[in-house]
């Protein structure tokens, strides 16, 4: 319910504010929601500095998703980085699982400076400038001006906010629930018949994937992506929000 009236305010105001202050509440959601996802993982006592690389992931499948593969829907879009950005976090986790502590949090921001480092040095990727994207349809609608703006920003509300809703759901179950059990105690979760490390790699999973969700939303919005939103000072905002 909270939820479903954060979510009422929040499109109720649309009419009423300016653009600047639409394009800020609309980064500002999409920065919660990964730091959603980081929340998963800190319950569990770990750390990660380097989801900057899951929503640059998420930035850069969408705006190559519309240069390179034509695709225009913004939802499609939206699917396309969740897959690319969860497909990578699935790999990497199968090796970050197995730390934790500071060499968990230096290995995570490990990946994401290599990310960084590779679309620094690609020209056909506009190297340091990165790329504008076109703005996207919505439901098949096309939106200029003004109006993409109030579109993309009534997208990103009701995007994050099914995010929390989920997240909310997933931490009321006895999967959500043996994160802080992990922090406390790992070796006495083991006893009990959970896998901390399985659970690990599923969360990390499910935060990159919320986190490229979170990179497609501002792209679209912003309509440019550059290496910046790979940068370890990403990362380390997220972790200040979170």
């Amino acid at each position: 319910l909270p939820l479903v009236a954060l979510a009422v305010l929040l499109l109720a105001v649309t009419t009423l504010l300016p653009s600047w202050l639409l394009t800020l509440l609309a980064v500002s959601l999409a920065k919660g929601m990964v730091a959603l996802g980081l929340l998963l993982l800190m319950r569990a006592g770990l750390v990660p500095f380097g989801h900057a690389m899951y929503y640059c992931l998420g930035g850069y499948a969408a705006g190559l998703g519309a240069l390179w593969l034509g695709v225009r829907e913004a939802l499609l879009l939206l699917l396309l980085a969740a897959a690319v950005a969860g497909a990578v976090a699935y790999a990497v986790g199968f090796l970050i699982r197995r730390y934790r502590g500071i060499f968990f949090a230096m290995l995570s921001m490990a990946f994401s400076m290599i990310l960084y480092g590779v679309l620094l040095k690609s020209q056909s990727l506009g190297s340091s400038d990165g790329f504008s994207i076109a703005r996207p349809t919505i439901l098949s609608f096309a939106v200029t001006g003004s109006g993409a703006v109030r579109a993309i920003y009534a997208m990103t509300v009701v995007v994050t906010l099914l995010a929390a809703w989920g997240v909310s759901r997933y931490l009321r179950t006895s999967m959500g629930n043996i994160g802080p059990a992990i922090r406390q105690n790992e070796v006495r979760v083991g006893y009990l018949g959970y896998e901390p490390n399985r659970l690990i790699h599923r969360e990390y999973t499910a935060s990159g994937a919320l986190a490229g969700v979170a990179g497609a939303l501002v792209a679209l919005f912003i309509g440019q992506v550059d290496p910046g939103m790979g940068f370890w000072m990403t990362s380390g905002e997220f972790v200040f929000i979170a």
